[in-house]
């Protein structure tokens, strides 16, 4: 999912563009990613829509969260989060599994814990 501003960035251990997807872990230590969203049926129908975090394109596990959205247009929230240990480099996004859910009201928070 692209991130299209940033509301805080402070220090140089993580990075992220404004309209892009990928947040960079810069430097070697311990995270805390979470993030929060809305997401809504794209479709004339009923779906199943889930999202997760990944790292540099593999999931990271146990940060997929899915729900069933019953009627279109009814809003579900989805959240989820992991602790990661990063060597430098890492690009972490939050990436939607399948194409049917329109998601809003995203955010990505990602702290330096060591």
């Amino acid at each position: 999912m692209t991130f299209a501003t940033n509301e805080l960035l402070e220090g140089s251990d993580i990075t992220h563009t404004p309209a892009t997807t990928d947040v960079t872990l810069v430097n070697e230590g311990t995270y805390q990613i979470l993030y929060f969203t809305d997401v809504s049926d794209s479709q004339s129908s009923s779906a199943t829509v889930s999202c997760q975090l990944q790292n540099n394109g593999a999931e990271i596990e146990g940060t997929t969260s899915t729900c069933d959205i019953a009627s279109t247009g009814k809003k579900q929230h989805l959240s989820g989060g992991a602790i990661v240990q990063a060597s430098g480099g890492e690009v972490i996004t939050l990436y939607a599994t399948d194409n049917q859910g329109k998601f809003s009201n995203t955010t990505i928070l990602v702290h330096r814990l060591a």
